[in-house]
């Protein structure tokens, strides 16, 4: 099925706008890792974007009765640990993509695809992303760890 011709518009009751998928959240959702990263390196603000818990838990809510993003998740994930590859550092320095304060949304990403040797990985780097501040807090890693349906 051509999905060119099928985002999935959703109408939002706060503001009376429109909301859809941008193309980062369809590279992400299939997996395509290196699409997701030319839109980073041609727009670095789309990183804001494809991290984004609202809009991350929107995707979740329209994509979730649709059988062509079950695996949208696991996706993510992939998409999410090759970006934490790419910004490894050379002589043990962290991680600039932890640095920068994405551990929360990638311990997200992680539990919600249900991949405990991924949430493990990042807890073994930093064990306080658990208790991250802002939107990604203990009850958001909860959250995703029901949604990936691992309790571990």
């Amino acid at each position: 099925m051509d999905r060119s011709c099928c985002f999935p518009l959703r109408w939002e009751s706060t503001g009376d706008q429109w909301w859809y998928a941008s193309p980062i959240d369809w590279a992400a959702a299939d997996g395509h890792y290196d699409i997701v990263r030319q839109l980073l390196h041609l727009d670095p603000n789309l990183l804001i974007k494809l991290t984004l818990l609202r809009r991350i838990r929107r995707l979740e809510a329209l994509w979730d009765d649709d059988a062509r993003f079950v695996h949208a998740p696991r996706h993510r994930a992939s998409v999410a640990r090759g970006l934490l590859l790419e910004c490894e550092c050379k002589h043990g320095a962290e991680n600039t993509l932890l640095r920068a304060g994405y551990g929360g949304w990638l311990l997200y990403t992680a539990a919600s695809a249900g991949d405990a040797g991924f949430v493990q990985e990042l807890l073994d780097r930093d064990p306080l992303l658990v208790f991250g501040e802002g939107e990604y807090g203990v009850t958001d890693m909860f959250y995703a760890a029901a949604r990936g349906g691992n309790a571990d």
